[in-house]
């Protein structure tokens, strides 16, 4: 009952395309845990790659963040549709996905970096103006709040994610371990999930409504 009470009061602090905004991080989200576990899996185990291989694909990632971070951040603060570098980053995250699916496919380490540093780098293009426009949607006495609404439905994701992830990986490396192209065709799922995402959110955000 106070739960519903403080729901409740807290919504009015925020706009009203807020929920609708936030629900969009679960399409984006669902690949998270999923894509890491499946890349270490087939660089450890397919390609017998050395650990330090493995790390410098994963800090390849975070340089490609890092990469973006440094003028997107600016470039959120000069432009203005929001909106157009959200989905950017959306359709830009979903398209490293299906590069790191054919890597895989085709064995190919140096592309699955490639991938990767494409993840990273189109994270930022997504990630900057989205906690932008939340502070923008949300009263500042709510804010805490709203970037809890944004981690819960981040974490919604990954769970979802990775119960669907890991069925189907695990059922089909059981009955046909040698065919990879259906073995790893949850990534390229989660890569389209990317471009559903965006597409929603030009369909049902209005970034000119703010708090």
């Amino acid at each position: 009952m106070v739960n519903i009470f403080f729901r409740g009061k807290v919504s009015k602090h925020l706009t009203h395309d807020f929920n609708s905004m936030i629900q969009i991080v679960i399409l984006n989200s669902v690949g998270f845990y999923f894509l890491e576990f499946l890349v270490q899996y087939f660089t450890s185990q397919q390609l017998s790659a050395s650990g330090l291989q493995i790390g410098l694909i994963y800090s390849i990632l975070v340089v490609g963040h890092i990469f973006s971070s440094t003028f997107v951040g600016w470039i959120t603060d000069k432009t203005k549709s929001k909106t157009t570098l959200i989905v950017i980053g959306s359709f830009g995250r979903g398209v490293s996905y299906f590069i790191i699916y054919f890597s895989i496919v085709y064995s190919n380490l140096v592309s699955i970096a490639t991938g990767m540093f494409t993840l990273g780098f189109f994270a930022g293009f997504f990630w900057i103006p989205f906690d932008t426009l939340i502070a923008e949607k949300s009263d500042k006495n709510a804010r805490s709040y709203a970037y809890g609404k944004r981690d819960s439905s981040i974490g919604i994701g990954i769970l979802v994610g990775s119960v669907i992830g890991f069925s189907i990986f695990g059922i089909l490396n059981f009955l046909i371990p040698t065919n990879w192209y259906l073995v790893y065709i949850g990534i390229p799922i989660f890569g389209f999930s990317n471009f559903i995402a965006g597409i929603q959110f030009i369909r049902k955000v209005d970034e000119n409504i703010k708090y």
